[in-house]
């Protein structure tokens, strides 16, 4: 159904042709960022953090989003994953599938557990996955380097199911040095994702080295998301913020 109403919207002369001089265009003005969210007080909330540095646009109809983003075409969307009618992921699906709106990177902003969905929604290309209840200032900044990234750094990344064995060092939350050996079952050109028995914080900055006989380095990254804390199944989302060397994903 929703696939249905995409195809109506972009006959309306939605294409993609312009697609450049509106790009130039887009730098001349103010950002917009759509929220796409059923329950009203959050989307209060997330405008009144956002609405001083960017034009928001909102609703809570996955439909309703669709034309919006067509129509609007925002820097930046915020999608809630269960919506009636549709669901914020079949949203995300036909986003990605049209040309014009592939681009637009999504930040995920749920109460479902990342161990869940956060795979589908990476599929789709979610730029991060924000579970609630929702920290609106990180959410606000998360907003600021997703919109102001240039569009090449925004294209989704092809994760990969492959095991590389790295070295990492850093410190922990205790504040004390650390190095260990790790071993990634999820790769892409921007990052990584792995299992991990140190303490590491959100925001925490780690140097890589691929292992081996003799590691070669990589380059740092960042701790982007922290799942199953405390747990043996504690695992951390790591995204490179220099452009990686000797890394086994271009």
């Amino acid at each position: 159904m929703l696939k249905a109403v995409a195809s109506l919207l972009k006959k309306a002369d939605y294409g993609d042709s312009n697609h450049g001089q509106e790009g130039e265009a887009v730098a001349l003005r103010r950002r917009t960022v759509l929220i796409v969210e059923d329950d009203e007080e959050t989307r209060n909330l997330l405008r009144r953090h956002l609405k001083d540095d960017y034009d928001v646009v909102e609703t809570g109809d996955p439909t309703e989003a669709l034309r919006l983003v067509l129509e609007r075409k925002p820097n930046c969307i915020l999608l809630d994953l269960n919506m009636p009618r549709f669901s914020g992921i079949e949203l995300g699906k036909v986003l990605s599938d049209m040309s014009v709106t592939q681009l637009i990177p999504i930040i995920v902003i749920t109460a479902e557990p990342a161990a869940q969905y956060k795979e589908v929604c990476e599929g789709f290309g979610a730029v991060e996955y924000i579970e609630k209840p929702l920290n609106f200032f990180y959410v606000k900044r998360r907003v600021g380097e997703v919109v102001h990234a240039k569009v090449q750094e925004r294209r989704r990344k092809a994760r990969v199911k492959l095991k590389v064995s790295l070295m990492v060092t850093g410190k922990a939350e205790n504040g004390r040095e650390f190095q260990f050996s790790i071993v990634s079952d999820d790769v892409s050109a921007g990052g990584f994702s792995s299992s991990c028995t140190g303490e590491l914080q959100v925001d925490s900055i780690i140097e890589v080295m691929l292992g081996g006989a003799k590691p070669r380095p990589v380059g740092r990254a960042r701790v982007v998301r922290v799942e199953r804390r405390g747990t043996s199944l504690q695992r951390y989302g790591f995204e490179f913020v220099t452009p990686p060397a000797n890394w086994i994903v271009k």
